[in-house]
């Protein structure tokens, strides 16, 4: 986690058309360090344009129902701006439906976080955004496996290459991490081949036709050792392939060479 002093002159642009809500924002952003007179408020999408027009800003933390102009109307002028589109975009919010979180992905946010927000997640996303990490400690992991117990051995060799367990999420099959990459970001994706309901290929070729999540890393544990079966899946848009049984060391060399 990043020092107080690494935010000190970090400018933030918070748009959010309650006051109270800048406020608790302003508030906890302070106490990580962030200076008060670099964070700039604005009512809604309009005023922020007006406030990036004018002044450079290292992140933009933005509500999404405004008036005037919202926050995914804001989100998608800021990502096809070339001015601007670099900026990380946090989306903090009420809006929870899982199409809404998925359409803000698509839309190129950076982050989401929901209302009522906690510090410690908070912080962390904002420590991602603005400072990142040289460890794997900050990386979120998709993990895809339909057998529990190897769901577990991968996420203590994660943990033991140096991945947070609070950022290692698993899912039994492909349909379910499907859904969980459309309603949050992931920096890395470990999926077995042979599963129930939609299988590590399918799922792969659906990833790879998607444009906001075919950028993702996608690394294949699995028991299929036949060269054709191994060249298939690199055809079909896989990063990397372990073949089972695999040490700590063989998930750590693949995934260095993601980042």
């Amino acid at each position: 986690m990043a020092t107080k002093d690494d935010f000190k002159v970090k400018k933030v642009l918070l748009a959010d058309d309650s006051s109270t809500a800048r406020q608790i924002i302003k508030r906890e952003l302070i106490q990580m360090g962030f200076d008060d007179q670099n964070i700039r408020d604005a009512a809604d999408g309009e005023q922020a344009l007006k406030f990036l027009a004018k002044t450079g800003f290292d992140m933009i933390i933005s509500d999404w129902h405004m008036p005037n102009m919202d926050g995914l109307e804001l989100l998608k002028a800021v990502k096809a701006d070339n001015r601007f589109k670099k900026i990380p975009f946090l989306m903090l919010t009420t809006e929870a439906e899982k199409n809404k979180i998925s359409q803000a992905f698509e839309s190129s946010a950076d982050q989401y976080i929901g209302k009522p927000f906690t510090s410690e997640p908070f912080r962390q996303t904002i420590n991602k955004l603005l400072v990142g990490s040289n460890s794997f400690d900050d990386k979120k992991v998709l993990v895809i496996d339909d057998s529990a117990v190897l769901r577990t051995i991968l996420a203590k060799n994660l943990q033991q290459v140096g991945f947070d367990k609070n950022n290692i999420i698993e899912s039994s099959d492909g349909e379910d991490g499907l859904d969980k990459l459309m309603v949050d970001k992931f920096d890395l994706v470990i999926t077995d081949w042979y599963m129930p309901n939609m299988d590590g290929l399918e799922f792969v070729k659906l990833i790879k036709g998607k444009d906001h999540l075919k950028k993702i890393p996608l690394l294949m544990v699995t028991s299929e050792m036949d060269t054709r079966k191994e060249l298939e899946a690199f055809n079909a848009g896989i990063s990397a392939y372990i073949i089972k049984p695999f040490t700590a060391n063989d998930l750590e060399s693949k995934i260095k060479e993601f980042f």
